[in-house]
């Protein structure tokens, strides 16, 4: 899930990275024509219309300027000497056959015609008193054709999307030609050879051409990036004997690091977490993370734990919780105290210590290891495990024996003091 996160973090960032370019000739090619014998002109098509008049001043204006602001986008006299800057104008080729026809139509009885070339807007109808026109021919043009684009722009380097791959998701077709998607040429940075591809960006042009000249060309750039954590493995277990002379460098040398981009990474490049080294005096276990980041910024990790065997020094578990408050936290001292109150070490030794978190946290509901190192006075040492409780604002057990051990104390200090002023009263006597 957090690779899919990651890599869709990662998509949302390249969005911007758009199609750099989609460029099209925008012209149309006249491909052929048909006599068109509907009244109405249609959104988008081009018609040449034939008007029936002695000169243009004998169309009525109105009916022709109903034409204009009813839809017709460019109309024009069709003469020898206009017909080619009309037809660039509109962006359009006319073959030389359909060229003659415009220039010579059929005769009709006032003797001239003029034909109007018109490219329609919306649609338009004439009405059956519209008796100033003749012949209409529909031109069948041909537009840029169209490529459809897939807009590729992030892949994961371990997809292994290849350039045919890439390929193959481009589409184009023509409205005269049909499909086209043979036709695409593409020109690209991006390897041939998937082994060759690197992190970093790429670029691919598509470009088509249909039978009229018209071309189209859509530019992508492509970035490929590496999503996956490097993956660590070896030996993540160890006991070793208290004092040895074992290293953190021995631990590197049972682990090996493998990225699927940069592949096996020597172990001069890994972390060690905090830097910690192994503390071969100390019976608590140890964790040690291993990591590494590779050039993508993705973290590989491996945990080692490291156990200490005193097999000189016998170590004693306390199967007893030892209970305490944590709005009365305890020094070192007390908890040592309050061990040998409770007859759970002896109270006559050479040097006692304690090592535990719970110095440190002291977070109610929270269990914590201790270790209890007792040098003897014959110069042996023993070690005894226990763990520390820590309960809100309660009276704890170990808060009982304070104060059995406060109302005994008081009790012993109130006899000792009664017995003191009874031997003082009998001397007095």
């Amino acid at each position: 899930m957090k690779k899919i996160l990651l890599f869709l973090a990662l998509l949302v960032t390249f969005l911007s990275v758009s199609n750099l370019a989609k460029a099209s000739t925008k012209k149309y090619m006249l491909k052929s024509y048909e006599l068109y014998e509907e009244n109405t002109l249609y959104e988008g098509e081009f018609y040449a219309v034939n008007f029936l008049a002695l000169d243009l001043s004998d169309i009525e204006p109105d009916r022709l300027r109903a034409f204009a602001e009813n839809g017709i986008m460019h109309y024009d006299l069709i003469t020898k000497e206009s017909i080619d800057s009309i037809m660039s104008d509109i962006g359009l080729t006319i073959n030389e056959e359909f060229k003659s026809i415009l220039l010579n139509p059929d005769e009709n009885p006032k003797g001239y015609s003029y034909y109007f070339i018109f490219h329609i807007d919306k649609e338009l109808s004439f009405v059956e008193d519209d008796s100033f026109y003749g012949t209409i021919y529909k031109m069948i043009v041909d537009e840029a054709p169209n490529i459809t684009d897939p807009k590729i722009h992030l892949l994961n380097y371990d997809d292994k999307i290849t350039l045919d791959m890439l390929k193959s998701r481009y589409e184009a077709s023509d409205n005269y030609d049909g499909p086209l998607t043979e036709e695409i040429k593409f020109e690209t940075n991006y390897p041939s050879n998937y082994d060759e591809v690197k992190i970093g960006s790429y670029y691919i042009t598509a470009s088509v051409s249909d039978s009229s000249g018209n071309k189209t060309t859509v530019t992508n750039e492509i970035k490929v990036v590496d999503i996956t954590k490097p993956v660590f493995s070896g030996k993540t277990s160890y006991i070793l004997e208290y004092g040895s002379s074992f290293t953190i460098e021995e631990i590197l040398n049972n682990l090996n690091c493998n990225d699927n981009y940069e592949k096996n990474i020597s172990s001069d490049k890994w972390k060690i977490e905090d830097d910690k080294k192994i503390d071969l005096e100390c019976l608590e276990p140890q964790e040690f993370i291993i990591y590494y980041v590779d050039g993508s910024g993705n973290k590989g990790e491996i945990t080692v734990t490291v156990d200490i065997n005193d097999t000189e020094s016998p170590i004693i578990t306390i199967n007893d919780l030892v209970e305490v408050s944590s709005s009365n936290p305890l020094s070192k001292e007390e908890i040592i105290n309050l061990l040998i109150n409770s007859k759970y070490i002896p109270n006559e030794y050479k040097n006692v210590e304690i090592e535990s978190k719970y110095f440190l946290e002291n977070k109610p509901g929270e269990t914590y290891d201790a270790l209890v190192k007792m040098t003897n006075n014959d110069d042996s040492i023993t070690y005894y495990r226990l763990e520390i409780g820590v309960v809100d604002n309660k009276i704890t057990n170990n808060d009982d024996n304070k104060l059995l051990f406060l109302v005994c104390s008081l009790i012993v200090i109130g006899f000792t003091g009664g017995i003191i002023i009874f031997v003082k009263r009998k001397k007095a006597l």
